[in-house]
């Protein structure tokens, strides 16, 4: 398996920090389905964390609880749409559940690529 790689045109994004945690998540998964070798799974996690670690911005925890109150989400979603709102930029998102529920803070990778 070709590890997956970064560029310098995938270095302008920002998150929360937990996105590395959710990388993390996929790389573990496949592992135990034996589609990715402790090898590969590191080199990419490497790679990036390299590419994303200077864009990653922390939520506030009482504004992430502020806003999943406000849009009836989980405090894990709302860490997102707080970095969003404070970047003063639209969370890219392919959940439609929390598409609807925050709709002035969230568009779908369909509409932020110009499809």
């Amino acid at each position: 398996m070709t590890p997956w790689r970064c560029d310098a045109q995938d270095a302008d994004s920002r998150s929360e920090g937990l996105i590395l945690v959710e990388l993390t998540n996929v790389l573990a998964s496949a592992m135990r389905a034996r589609r990715m070798s402790m090898n590969d799974a590191t080199a990419v996690l490497t790679q990036a964390h390299g590419v994303v670690e200077p864009g990653l911005h922390g939520a506030d925890p009482y504004e992430s609880l502020t806003m999943a109150a406000q849009f009836r989400v989980s405090a894990y979603d709302a860490r997102y749409l707080v970095v969003a709102r404070d970047l003063g930029v639209k969370l890219v998102t392919e959940d439609a559940k929390l598409r609807g529920a925050a709709p002035k803070l969230t568009r779908s990778l369909a509409e932020a690529v110009g499809y």
